[in-house]
């Protein structure tokens, strides 16, 4: 209570969330460590191992065809957001101890909001961390990894609440190992399904756009609008689902 009065809700809900994402190994190596293993499989790997050519198909892709690249680099941006189970896992990771989140004046946009900062930052720093290190074996301009930094970036915002979603419906909070809340549930692997759907109609769109040789900034700012579109039209639903669902969460 405390806490909750010394900081906006939301905060205090990131921040609680957060602080146990770092100090419970299971979840430091399931959810955080994406950011580490990620960044060094596609950019510190090859730098070891001395096979710093396996970046040729990318920069002939780049060669041929710049933006077709970028717009594909954006969709692997996306694609990381997918692999981290810390949204689809965030009401489980509470436990048995769920219901005192459910007792104290917690507004639902707070819990909404709250709860996918963490992985939104996790996610943040994995592209922030693959974009530089990339930027090491193709020399882009600003402009060029800004493109598919900021679509990827803002596409993780619909998956996060998708996987908030998954796990709001069948949160799994029977558990005395950790491990169950993450490795064993079931729900990473329905938000990654649910997240490849997404993704999937949004590479369609684009393949569409492309058929149809529109303008390449005009594509950027459709995709823009209708990631922005959906994570509003979720983010509502969601609200209106959590008032639902909290109450009869057991």
């Amino acid at each position: 209570s405390a806490v909750l009065k010394s900081s906006p809700q939301f905060i205090s809900i990131f921040l609680k969330d957060f602080k146990v994402l770092l100090r419970t190994p299971i979840y430091l190596f399931n959810c955080v460590s994406t950011v580490i293993i990620i960044p060094f499989i596609f950019i510190v790997m090859p730098l070891m191992t001395g096979t710093g050519d396996m970046m040729s198909p990318i920069i002939g892709l780049i060669e041929a065809n710049l933006e077709t690249a970028l717009l594909i680099f954006a969709g692997a941006f996306m694609m990381f957001s997918l692999l981290n189970p810390t949204a689809s896992t965030t009401f489980s990771r509470e436990g048995k101890h769920f219901w005192i989140d459910r007792s104290l004046p917690i507004n639902y946009s707070s819990h909404i909001i709250g709860r996918i900062i963490s992985p939104m930052v996790l996610h943040l720093a994995t592209i922030l961390a693959i974009t530089i290190g990339f930027n090491y074996f193709v020399k882009l301009d600003l402009i060029y990894l800004l493109i598919p930094f900021v679509v990827g970036f803002l596409g993780g915002i619909p998956l996060s609440l998708i996987g908030l979603i998954v796990d709001l419906k069948r949160p799994l909070l029977d558990w005395t190992n950790p491990q169950r809340a993450v490795k064993q549930n079931l729900n990473v692997l329905i938000g990654m399904v649910a997240n490849l759907i997404f993704i999937a109609a949004l590479v369609g769109l684009n393949y569409l756009f492309l058929k149809i040789d529109l303008n390449f900034t005009l594509i950027i700012l459709l995709d823009i609008g209708l990631i922005s579109l959906s994570s509003i039209f979720i983010y509502k639903y969601s609200i209106k689902y959590i008032g639902e669902r909290l109450p009869s969460i057991n």
